[in-house]
């Protein structure tokens, strides 16, 4: 309740912070601390109405009771306009053009709006394709486009600048959006609450909004945050640290600005030669020089170096040479992939006048390889082979190291003891961390980020073939905490053929499981089982079943005939439940058939 104090940066807000507190209202506070907490307490709900109420609504509504109850001066809480046409305030520009002193704070004004929407806006789009389940792709110049004509008429009818945001975009596909129609509905209902129930929300206290605010603001800077970005690697840390920082020093403008700088020293600092070998006489300080312009003009220039077409018995094979590649000249490789038609095969080459590929860069590559694997074009990424990364990480930095030893990094613990499981069953093993690619489609697969699987074990199996390994993502409500678990992908012999089906242990994953239809019978106990339309369940097999049993609660899904399986917790399996998931595959792959395809009166529409 203590009256705010203007402040151009975080650090001097803190400043302010002590004196504000001393003249803190008692039930202004309670009503901030007691939101605050249940915004903390409301993340992990999973069971009941709870796991369908949005928390930040929940604590809204109870703040809003609260505030009636205590009866709230109308300084503490949400201030309404008395009508629409209130609350639209043209702009005074004849009072801008009477006043040439404030053109120059004006311009700059808008010029820190304009590059703040539109770089928020950009990474906003790219950070839902990521998260989007259908790997969509968005087009930021038609996003920049629209946020330009949002702006000037919202501006011109004394609105709020508008952007692109990645918060609701994150709510509306755990609710099971698809489309763009779920933005419009929710400017429908924001207009909609602003016409019927403006006395409603001119209840809820500023404290409780507050406490909302302040609770996504910790769940975008949250540890675990910080440290998934040191897990891709120091650099990143560090433009990351130093960014945050400036941001909080001065304003967001000059501490982006800082950020970019930080990121280009950093650059000069990684393609420069050894000062040791200047200073020992093995490079001249001119020659020394003028690499470091080479490498570096190199980050910033077209990266394709040359363009081949080439035809084989499958069709024509686009090879592209490349160079270095990071955020900087992205845009350039991405026109040049806009080019060549979607059907036809293409091979990404770095050569040796490559010198680094930044994080953004092998991020970027590693989405283009699953918009292939979805689509069944072919395409391949060479040379990063000679690359030396900065971490363990699948994404992280690059640079080339011709001296890089090709040798197999030494295994640990639990990488030996998958190994010799491996070879008992006459498999393969490979402990490389790799990116996860979803080539069939699992629905499962599709969910998260940062998905990364190791210690993988492949073969033939069962006539068919087999691939088990440790997988880790990110989901909500813990964006950036890891989930692993092991999990089992399975191709039956041709002679089985499985229709796609999901069996789940109760509701675990039902959310994105809207597209389904759900079979009243056909699932063991404690199961469900969901399937496309016009389906009908056929039992089991009672090899299936006994497997099913002896390998605990499992997450099974079919698609396009392959069979991913895995119990769904977070700890990586031990040897004997691999071997468990083992005969789970080798029971499906002498059995086939779990549901045909012919309509059925038993489905019923949609997941409960």
């Amino acid at each position: 309740g203590a009256p705010a104090v203007p402040a151009k940066s975080a650090l001097e807000a803190i400043v302010h912070l002590p004196p504000q507190l001393a003249q803190a209202q008692a039930w202004v506070s309670a009503i901030g601390v007691a939101s605050l907490a249940a915004m903390f307490a409301l993340r992990r709900r999973v069971s009941g109405l709870w796991r369908w109420i949005p928390a930040a609504m929940a604590v809204a509504a109870a703040g809003g009771l609260a505030g009636w109850l205590l009866d709230l001066d109308a300084a503490l809480r949400i201030r309404m306009p008395e009508s629409v046409r209130a609350g639209i305030q043209h702009p005074a520009f004849e009072t801008m053009l009477a006043r040439p002193d404030l053109w120059l704070t004006l311009a700059l004004v808008v010029f820190t709006f304009t590059l703040i929407d539109g770089v928020e806006s950009v990474a906003s789009v790219k950070a839902v394709d990521k998260i989007d389940p259908w790997r969509r792709k968005s087009d930021g110049n038609k996003t920049l486009r629209a946020m330009g004509t949002c702006n000037l008429v919202s501006g011109m009818l004394g609105g709020l600048t508008v952007i692109p945001n990645a918060v609701p975009s994150r709510a509306n596909i755990d609710a099971g959006a698809r489309t763009l129609w779920s933005n419009l509905y929710s400017g429908v209902f924001l207009l909609l609450f602003t016409l019927a129930l403006p006395g409603l929300l001119a209840r809820i206290p500023l404290a409780a909004i507050a406490a909302i605010l302040i609770y996504i603001g910790w769940r975008l800077c949250e540890p675990a945050l910080w440290q998934r970005i040191r897990a891709i690697g120091l650099d990143r840390f560090v433009v990351f640290v130093s960014t945050v920082i400036a941001i909080l020093a001065t304003d967001l403008l000059i501490g982006m600005l800082i950020g970019v700088a930080i990121e280009l020293a950093l650059l000069v600092y990684l393609l420069m030669p050894s000062p040791r070998h200047v200073l020992t006489g093995r490079i001249d300080a001119r020659a020394a020089a003028a690499i470091l312009w080479r490498n570096l003009a190199g980050a910033f220039r077209d990266p394709v170096i040359k363009h081949r077409v080439e035809n084989d018995p499958s069709g024509s094979v686009h090879l592209l040479t490349l160079g270095s590649l990071k955020g900087f000249n992205l845009p350039w490789l991405e026109q040049a992939l806009e080019a060549i038609p979607p059907h036809e095969a293409l091979v990404l080459r770095f050569t040796e006048s490559a010198h680094i590929v930044d994080h953004t860069a092998l991020e970027y590559l590693h989405h283009l390889q699953e918009e292939a694997a979805a689509s069944g074009r072919r395409l391949s990424v060479e040379g990063l082979e000679r690359f030396h990364r900065f971490s363990a990480h699948p994404h992280a930095t690059a640079m080339q190291d011709a001296a890089l030893a090709t040798e197999q990094a030494q295994r640990d613990a639990r990488a030996q003891r998958l190994a010799a499981l491996a070879a008992r069953h006459g498999l393969q093993f490979t402990a490389a961390t790799t990116a996860t690619i979803n080539p069939h489609d699992f629905v499962y697969l599709r969910r998260g980020d940062q998905r990364e699987e190791c210690n993988r074990i492949l073969g033939d199996w069962a006539g068919g073939t087999v691939s088990v390994f440790d997988y880790s993502h990110t989901s909500p409500p813990d964006y950036y905490v890891a989930h692993r678990h092991t999990l089992l992908v399975f191709a039956p012999p041709s002679a089985v053929r499985l229709p796609d089906f999901v069996l789940t242990p109760g509701h675990y994953l039902e959310r994105y499981l809207g597209h389904l239809q759900e079979l009243e019978a056909g699932a063991p106990d404690g199961y469900r089982l969901f399937a496309p339309p016009g389906t009908d369940p056929r039992p089991l097999p009672q090899p299936v079943l006994a497997a099913l049993a002896a390998c605990g609660p499992l997450y099974v899904e079919v698609r396009r005939g392959v069979l991913l399986a895995f119990a769904p917790h977070r700890a990586p399996e031990d040897e004997p439940r691999i071997e468990c998931l083992l005969e789970f595959a080798a029971a499906l792959g002498v059995r086939h058939g779990v549901i045909e395809a012919r309509a059925s009166p038993h489905v019923s529409q949609g997941a409960r």
